[in-house]
Order: structure tokens, then sequence, then C-alpha cells
């Protein structure tokens, strides 16, 4: 087997941890004489499994254990871990948002699997209080048909970026590997589902990602992969995550994504459907593999943005990308440039976009905007582009075996639709 210096794999990051799942489980039931609350079996260490009675649960919790813990309820919706109305906050250091309150929380060293229950954050959080509805901090698990919603909170203050609802942070000297499936999230604020830290590992598959829709206050990811952190997003569904606001507060990052990876190690992202996002994707200075593959993006306003990643780290092929529309968002044209366009590519290098298949751009289908250099445009089929079905400002590109109408400047076409 191939060794590396460098952080583990996701696939054989998740071997590992399943490998050190208790050969013996103790079951303790919530509630019960022994354990009236989730905290007080959690707290317990005889229990590996904790099952929770259908009911609401007005509690902070701390859930983890050398090994493993099975944490489940009776169904999300049924099983309500519901945050109090005041939270403390965690004890456990780490350099990422400190002093953190919580409603589930899994600490360092650590590891915790929850399914069949929903995380209610209630919406009542405030700009002063970094909040998180559960947090995997250098810790290890799973969530599976899992419901965390309402992390956020109320009126303005939702503009607030420290409120994420699914947390998987590695820092240094530590380390996570959490996989998130058949969940749903939403109602949240700045992130849906963050994994982040060079030392986090994450994936997310068949998963509901459901932003607040259209609002002025903040720019929403659905996913976020950031600082190091690899994995993968697979299957999933993404909608509603549209900011009305200035596109230029925060430079061209204040836009809302789908998916974002943003200085993240290796991702694949396959599979998924994004609709109402202003970029359904976001690749932004990344230092390993990024590879983009079979993905649906429906009526946003920006498709795939491909920007300051390394030379040569991503490829973005067989995707379909329909009805691109143009931001009505605030200074649109200086910071939002790419709204309106299927495929944008700038300031990188050796990035390839092949056999994609676009269609009803309101701005072009394909973009090489300038800086992006030696750009491989191969075999996509690209029809119905307003401005251009593909334009290349860029330099050294290989554009070849591409199926269109029209581009800027001509005769980059090679077949006609």
């Amino acid at each position: 087997m191939k060794t590396t210096t460098g952080p583990l794999s996701f696939g054989l990051a998740l071997a590992i941890l399943s490998a050190a799942s208790p050969a013996l489980a103790v079951v303790c039931n919530v509630p019960s004489m022994a354990h009236p609350t989730i905290q007080s079996a959690a707290n317990d260490m005889a229990c590996t499994e904790i099952v929770i009675a259908a009911g609401v649960y007005v509690e902070q919790v701390t859930v983890g254990r050398v090994g493993s813990i099975f944490v489940h309820g009776a169904g999300a919706g049924r099983t309500i871990i519901r945050s109090p109305p005041m939270r403390v906050p965690s004890t456990f250091p780490t350099p990422f948002h400190p002093n953190y309150t919580y409603i589930v929380q899994v600490p360092p060293g650590t590891a915790a699997d929850f399914a069949d229950l929903t995380i209610d954050g209630t919406g009542n959080s405030y700009c002063g209080e970094p909040l998180f509805g559960i947090r995997f901090n250098n810790a290890n698990g799973s969530l599976d048909r899992v419901v965390v919603e309402n992390v956020r909170s109320p009126g303005a203050d939702l503009g607030c970026q420290n409120t994420i609802s699914v947390a998987i942070t590695g820092d240094p000297g530590g380390g996570a590997v959490v996989s998130v499936l058949r969940s749903t999230v939403r109602n949240f604020q700045k992130v849906g589902v963050l994994v982040n830290g060079p030392t986090a590992a994450g994936g997310v598959f068949n998963t509901v990602i459901r932003g607040v829709g259209a609002t002025p206050y903040t720019a929403q990811n659905g996913i976020q992969f950031s600082r190091g952190a690899a994995g993968s997003a697979q299957d999933n569904i993404i909608v509603d995550v549209h900011y009305t606001g200035d596109t230029c507060l925060l430079g061209d990052t204040q836009v809302a994504s789908g998916i974002i990876t943003y200085q993240a190690g290796p991702v694949t992202l396959v599979g998924n459907y994004i609709s109402g996002a202003d970029r359904a994707i976001l690749l932004r200075e990344n230092v390993g593999a990024q590879v983009v593959t079979l993905n649906r993006l429906v009526n946003n306003f920006g498709g795939i943005f491909s920007q300051l990643n390394g030379m040569g780290l991503v490829r973005i092929s067989d995707n379909r990308i329909t009805g691109t529309v143009r931001s009505n968002a605030g200074n649109v044209d200086m910071c939002f440039p790419d709204s309106g366009n299927a495929l944008s590519v700038r300031q990188e290098s050796g990035t390839a976009l092949v056999l994609n298949h676009v269609a009803d751009s309101a701005r072009n289908g394909i973009e090489l905007f300038p800086g992006a250099t030696s750009t491989e445009v191969q075999q996509n089929r690209v029809v119905r582009g307003t401005r251009a079905d593909l334009e290349d400002r860029g330099m050294g590109s290989s554009v070849t075996q591409n199926t269109c109408r029209t581009s800027i400047p001509p005769g980059l076409c090679a077949f006609a639709p």
C-alpha cells in the first residue's frame, strides 16, 4: 500500500473508524430511572448504545467515548434534542471559533454515531455567540437520518458568520473523520455542513440541504470544505441559498454557494443537484485535487466558478448545467462578474473542462476570464448562451471538439449542435 505523510484519504479513514466499533454493546434507555436525560446516559461509561424514546429533550449534550458510542432516537421529528433558551460555552479549547456554544458536541479524541433524531436550534442565537448545531471537534463519527434545523439567529442577526449547523473540525495535532448521510439540514445560518481544518475529512452523501432562500443578510454556503480539509459530497440536494445584498461587501467571496471548496485538500463532488444558489459550486485557492463530475445544476445565478487553484488541480467533467440566470444582487457587475455563466475559470492554470453539457445561460455558457492559462476545453456541448456559447479571454487555451454556435473570438466551435 502506498504511504503518505499527508491526511488520510476519506475512504481509508472511514475504514479505520469502522474497525474501531465496540464488539459488545451495553444499551442505555432515555428516559429511565438510571438515565432521565441524554447527558446522564452519555456520562455513563458503561453505555455503548443510547436509545432515546420519542419526545422533546431540552438540553445541551456532550457525547463522546474512546472507541465509539451509538446514539439513536425513535425517528427524526419524533426524538428531538432542542436547544435550551440560553447555552453555556464549550470548555474544550480550539483555535477555530473558541468558546463556542453548541446543542450537541463530540469532544476531542472521542467518537459518536447518531441516527434517527432531530437537533433543533430554535432560531434564537445572537451575534456574539459562535453556535454549532452539532460539532465534531477533533472527533470521529457519523450522522444518519438526522435532521438539523433552525440553527440560526432572528432578523438582521442572521448576517452573523459564526453560526453553523453541522461542523467537522480538525485542528493541527488533532483529527476528525465524519460521514453525514441520508440527513436533512434546513433553515440554517452561515453554513449547512462545514468540513474545516488540515486534519478534517468529511463525507456528505444523499443529504438534503435547504437554505433560507433570498436574504439580504448573509451569503450562505450549503456544504463547505476549507483550510486543508478533504472529503467528498455525493448525491446531495442543495437548494435556496441566494444572497440579495451587496456582493462587494467582502470582495468576491460575498456570494452564496451551494458547495464551496476553499483552501481545501483533495475533494470530489459527484452527482449533486443544486438549484437556487448564487454560485452552484465555487472552487477557490485549493491545494488538493478538485474533481467535479456528474452534477446537475439547474436555475442558479452562476454555475461552476474555478479561481486561484493550484496548477492542474481542477477537473470539471460530465456535468449538466441549465437555466443559469443573472443575479439581482447589489454590485453584481463588479464583484459577481461570472453571474449568468454556466462554467467560469479565472486566474489559474491547467484546469480541464471536458464533456460538460450546458444550455440556456444568461451570459456565457463557458467563459475563460483573463488570467486563465493553459485551460483544456474539450468535447463540451454548449447551446443558447445569451452573449456567447463560449468566450475565451485567457491565454494558451486548448479549445477542441466543442459543439456550439457562437464564440468570442469567432471560430472556437468545432461542431454545430
